[in-house]
């Protein structure tokens, strides 16, 4: 007798589970003071929880792309994140990230960086 393969539905799925990050007052400042620069990111970041998420925001003008479906920009973000000491990527990595195509010719795009574990 053969198995069906049973497929997560979007209740069970692991990213359902994921909560908005909150900033703290303090973790504002540090954002806006830090001019909201890939140091300040990473200085937040370190601070989530397991399983709470922050996105980063970008608009067309600040990828310097002229298409917003290029992930380029978004790529390197998370390579400057990492070089920051950040374990950011796919599979068993500290930190996993998104990057959801803009909907209905929206000028601004999304790198949503959520943690998975804490060491």
């Amino acid at each position: 007798m053969k198995k069906e393969k049973q497929t997560k539905t979007l209740e069970e799925h692991a990213w359902s589970q994921q909560v908005e990050h909150r900033l703290t007052s303090e973790e504002g400042e540090i954002l806006q003071f830090g001019d909201r620069s890939v140091d300040s990111y990473a200085e937040v970041l370190r601070r989530l929880n397991t399983g709470e998420y922050l996105p980063i925001r970008f608009s067309l003008g600040d990828m310097r792309v002229r298409d917003i479906r290029d992930t380029r920009y978004l790529q390197a973000y998370v390579q400057a994140l990492n070089r920051n000491g950040l374990n950011v990527g796919r599979g068993d990595a500290e930190y996993g990230f998104k990057m959801p195509t803009p909907e209905n010719e929206d000028n601004r795009r999304e790198l949503v960086i959520f943690r998975r574990w804490r060491k």
